[in-house]
């Protein structure tokens, strides 16, 4: 199965400028923005967006469980953490992917048996 996504991701309690038809809520605290136009420059939009609050700006392209992911946090219009990647290369051995680090810069916080990325929802959006 395919898996690709490409968003903005931010606190649910700091979603002023989005509207909620934009914004889906996930769990831990996270909302997610998909940015559907490749036209459109994540990080430039995420960098923008960040006025007053962290947000990240994330891509993942996943087929059979090979692939890559990128993630980067803007603040106040200042790169916060990152970029991260993880390549094709890397993608079956990494437990720590840039996505799950992104979220925890965020605030989310991994369990026992799960990572940030699961905590967070975001494998409903595959």
């Amino acid at each position: 199965m395919a898996y690709t996504l490409r968003a903005l991701i931010l606190r649910s309690t700091d979603t002023r400028g989005f509207t909620d038809s934009q914004l889906i809520q996930l769990d831990a605290g996270i909302a997610v923005v998909p940015v559907e136009d490749e036209r459109v420059d994540i990080d430039e939009l995420a960098a923008a967006m960040s006025a007053s609050r962290p947000i990240a700006a994330v891509t993942a392209e996943f087929f059979g469980g090979i692939g890559e992911q990128t993630a980067v946090v803007w603040d106040r219009g200042e790169l916060a953490f990152g970029p991260v990647f993880l390549d094709e290369d890397d993608s079956r051995s990494v437990q720590d992917t840039p996505i799950s680090q992104a979220l925890r810069f965020l605030g989310v916080q991994r369990t026992a048996d799960q990572d940030e990325f699961d905590v967070a929802g975001l494998g409903r959006l595959r």
